[in-house]
């Protein structure tokens, strides 16, 4: 039906989007796993009330012996239909859609790293590719837990107030971020 919107990223050749002079040294992707997903959980919590009130008037609306809200009558009965089929169609989609991405990240995510920058791709619902230039002023970081995270905070440079506006960009979920750790300290290192 949508194979479009689940299609697992194929991304075979790095080298479309490397730069004149840069070298692929290393890719991966997210590993399979089960992780605390905070943003699906809020969705969902989020998206409570609304599914509470499209239940409720589709209970009313079947039910009226038992105190109906909506007044008789065929006109009443269609908005209501309306409401109730609204209802519950945003919060299914709020909470099928947040879960199904979540669960299935590690089929759409896919990372690299050149001898100068990071490469991200990402393919829900639209495909695209982030590069992040790795400079020796950038903090590269390691968080180790069941799987790793070598995070690299990058500056995109003074925003309207004359402040940098910082990113916190990454490679996510990975299982040898040891090894990824250093890739991207020795880029860091030899960056201009």
């Amino acid at each position: 039906m949508m194979n479009w919107l689940f299609k697992p990223l194929k991304l075979d050749r790095w080298d479309d989007y490397l730069q004149q002079g840069e070298k692929l040294i290393w890719q991966g992707a997210p590993e399979p796993r089960w992780r605390p997903y905070h943003f699906p959980i809020i969705m969902t919590a989020v998206s409570l009330p609304s599914l509470a009130f499209g239940l409720f008037l589709v209970f009313d609306l079947i039910y009226p012996q038992y105190g109906s809200t909506v007044p008789a009558g065929p006109v009443y009965t269609v908005i209501s239909l309306i409401f109730a089929a609204g209802f519950l169609l945003l919060a299914g989609a709020i909470i099928i859609g947040s879960w199904t991405f979540f669960l299935n990240e590690h089929k759409h995510v896919r990372y690299a790293l050149s001898n100068k920058r990071a490469y991200i791709a990402k393919s829900f619902l639209r495909q695209s590719v982030n590069s992040y230039a790795i400079r020796p002023q950038d903090t590269i970081t390691l968080d180790q837990r069941r799987f790793d995270n070598v995070r690299f905070r990058t500056g995109n440079g003074p925003n309207g107030g004359g402040a940098t506006i910082f990113h916190n960009n990454g490679f996510d979920g990975i299982n040898n971020g040891n090894e990824v750790y250093a890739l991207v300290r020795k880029v860091q290192g030899h960056a201009p």
